[in-house]
């Protein structure tokens, strides 16, 4: 480069004062700068070999940049900074031009979607990340009808993505429209949003979704039993069942040895027709709606509870005939709740990063060196409250359960997984930046393969499948958020 061009183009961003009071002169004073395009880090107007080495000791934490240029680094415009990024910039200095971004804004759930739960909470994926600051309820909201609904805005911390948290919930048996307008949405860039992918900043993209019934019909009941697994936390066996007189399994006169009582029951969007179960593990819930209905199970409300133990709170999918008696899942009167044990809670603030590891006696029957692996990474200044709001702090905990106490849960079709397990979040409804985790490989699967994790989403009505990477003959990684 041309020294003198170098100069002037140093100095051309310099306002020179000269302002002389009884012979003072104010020295000239460079205003800030930043730079005019993604990969040019240190605001020469191009991407260069010494955009490359800033990059590289960004992300290996030798000299970290500034929060006003790392914008410029995630070359990607995925909200990352990493690996992806070294690639694409390195290809822009040989003169490869980065791909099109042609991404809309994605929803979840997706547009058309039917029978979701009134406490649905849409999440919106943003095709670049976002001044969170210039998201408000003029250009992301939800309606019904032509009315805005009462909504509070919850965002990524990167600006990915963000939440609409409804209060109150959204009507039932109703057609729901949210919009994004990206003309006032400003990207990270400082540029309007390309909401509807067509290439142009701004413009406006709408979905639509219907969500359940839940005006309750007269003679529709849901009826069943909740019951204790036992020391050896398998269903069905000699610390919690015994034959009745007929001397069989799975008949009517089972004997349950281990009834829960005082857990709550009720549906997602009627907590306020809630009942308890009773000394022998029964409940009844009546009249309720028909249709698909999501059944909240609290087993930490349990009258007995025992010491160095609890039953947590589980939400189910379940499909309600109109005008009988019926149960949470097919041909399962009697269900049984996890039995956790209470050492696995770990107390998180949201000041720090943390990571959550698997107490020896929660791991089931995973090994010792597999436990190590099975990990939870909860970023700091994650943590997201039922209504909204930033918690400062949470009881997060970790804990394989046996595959027979979910398989019942499963969607049809899916029957084999390797294990099951939990993440216990306690009062928190998501994580505003996703928490990595890692799974021990006990798929035996190559480095680079791909797995998939399944996780309900149970505000949404539906199953999510998180794609997992093996990182080594050892671990397998993920991101986790809670439902």
């Amino acid at each position: 480069m041309n020294p003198a061009r170098a100069v002037m183009r140093r100095w051309s961003a310099i306002t020179l004062f000269f302002f002389a009071v009884l012979g003072l002169v104010i020295v000239p004073t460079r205003l800030p700068a930043l730079p005019q395009s993604l990969g040019d880090l240190d605001e020469d107007g191009q991407a260069t070999v010494l955009d490359l080495v800033r990059l590289i000791d960004h992300i290996n934490s030798r000299t970290l940049l500034s929060a006003a240029l790392q914008p410029y680094a995630d070359v990607s415009e995925d909200g990352l900074i990493n690996v992806t990024d070294v690639d694409l910039l390195a290809e822009l200095i040989l003169g490869i031009p980065l791909p099109p971004n042609t991404r809309s804004v994605a929803l979840e759930p997706a547009s058309g979607s039917s029978e979701v739960g009134v406490t649905v909470r849409p999440k919106a994926t943003f095709p670049k990340p976002v001044d969170v600051s210039t998201l408000n309820s003029n250009n992301f909201y939800g309606s019904f009808a032509g009315q805005k609904l009462p909504a509070s805005i919850v965002p990524a911390n990167n600006g990915t993505f963000a939440w609409l948290y409804f209060d109150p919930p959204t009507p039932n048996a109703s057609q729901i429209m949210v919009t994004v307008d990206g003309s006032t949405i400003r990207t990270k860039l400082g540029v309007p949003l390309d909401a509807n992918g067509d290439g142009a900043p701004g413009g406006l993209i709408q979905f639509n979704f219907s969500t359940v019934s839940i005006t309750p019909i007269p003679g529709t009941v849901l009826a069943g039993r909740m019951v204790d697994p036992g020391p050896d936390l398998r269903p069905m066996t000699g610390d919690d069942f015994a034959p009745g007189p007929d001397g069989m399994t799975n008949t009517t006169d089972d004997v349950f040895l281990l009834p829960i009582a005082g857990v709550t029951v009720f549906l997602l969007g009627r907590e306020d027709q809630r009942v308890f179960t009773d000394s022998n593990g029964w409940f009844r819930l009546e009249p309720i709606p028909s249709g698909n209905v999501k059944v909240v199970t609290d087993g930490l409300t349990a009258t007995s509870p025992h010491p160095g133990f609890y039953w947590p709170e589980m939400v189910m999918d379940a499909h309600m005939q109109p005008g009988i008696t019926n149960i949470v899942m097919a041909g399962m009167e009697t269900m049984y709740l996890p039995r956790l044990v209470s050492n696995i809670l770990q107390t998180v603030f949201a000041t720090n990063t943390t990571m959550i590891t698997l107490q020896s006696n929660a791991a089931y029957n995973l090994s010792p060196t597999q436990q190590q692996y099975l990990t939870v990474e909860v970023m700091a200044g994650s943590l997201v409250g039922m209504d909204g709001q930033p918690l400062a702090s949470a009881q997060i905990g970790v804990s394989v359960v046996p595959p027979e106490l979910v398989e019942g849960m499963l969607p049809p079709g899916l029957l084999q997984h390797t294990f099951d397990i939990t993440v216990q979040a306690m009062g928190v409804s998501t994580f505003s930046t996703p928490a990595p985790m890692t799974f021990p490989n006990v798929f035996n699967a190559p480095p680079g393969a791909k797995r998939g994790a399944r996780r309900g989403d149970y505000l949404n009505n539906r199953s999510c499948f998180e794609e997992m990477i093996t990182r080594s003959r050892s671990v397998v990684q993920c991101v986790y958020e809670p439902t």
